[in-house]
């Protein structure tokens, strides 16, 4: 949390919330989820991605390509792209910072080319399959959908 506070200082991306909070927040999402649905945490490491999100409103299929996403201890930083949607918005680089809880639960925050805002993918860490799915939300409006994202390993780490 120290080297958190170090990098986003003012408490930026923390809500408002002072790092007590976060801390008292912290334990009780560790302790209300369970890692029962998860046999595999995944892994530290770098990945390359692939993979799909799809508009629950009108069925928009927009493809992601050329995405690494590296996972240290449990956080995720990636960058990458999205070929054009087959109903709307034009190929576009991506961003993602996020977390896996508990091994497999994962949250995502994505900021999308030059879109206001931040996409939300909540979804689970499938070993069996090498995949992340789940439901996404746009913090703008109502837009939801669901993704499905698949993790190769890129690199051997140690990390």
């Amino acid at each position: 949390l120290h080297h958190f506070m170090e990098r986003f200082p003012g408490r930026r991306g923390l809500g408002g919330a002072s790092p007590a909070r976060i801390n008292r927040v912290s334990i009780v999402l560790s302790t209300q989820r369970s890692s029962a649905g998860c046999k595999h945490a995944m892994n530290s490491g770098v990945y390359t991605l692939d993979g799909w999100t799809r508009n629950s409103a009108d069925g928009n299929f927009t493809p992601l390509k050329n995405f690494t996403l590296y996972v240290v201890r449990g956080r995720m930083i990636g960058r990458g792209s999205y070929d054009s949607g087959s109903v709307y918005n034009p190929a576009a680089e991506a961003k993602w910072t996020g977390l896996v809880q508990d091994g497999c639960h994962v949250h995502i925050e994505e900021k999308y080319g030059e879109h206001p805002g931040l996409f939300i993918y909540d979804g689970t860490w499938d070993a069996t399959k090498g995949t992340i799915a789940g439901v996404y939300r746009w913090d703008q409006n109502a837009a939801t959908g669901e993704f499905e994202f698949r993790m190769t390993p890129r690199v051997r780490s140690a990390l």
